[in-house]
């Protein structure tokens, strides 16, 4: 059984403004590759390397979306209705 800490925000401000200044299927790309690596591991595995290739963004790019995975995870969640 693996064991997942996931830090919790008292305010959820994500992701950063510079994501939604990007193009609807900029954003779309990124939220579904980034669903996949969710769904397809478990957190401790989830790679921002795998999403960043997969997407066609870099390290750098990634990094002015959100702060982290803890913090993509957040936003995907707030996302699902």
């Amino acid at each position: 059984m693996t064991t997942c800490h996931i830090k919790w925000y008292a305010v959820i401000d994500t992701p950063f403004d510079t994501f939604y200044n990007l193009l609807e299927e900029k954003r779309k790309k990124i939220i579904d590759n980034s669903v996949k690596e969710f769904s397809d591991n478990p957190f401790s595995e989830v790679s921002i390397n795998k999403i960043i290739k997969k997407t066609e963004i870099s390290r750098g790019s990634f990094y002015t979306y959100f702060e982290d995975k803890y913090d993509l995870l957040i936003y995907l969640l707030a996302t699902f209705r």
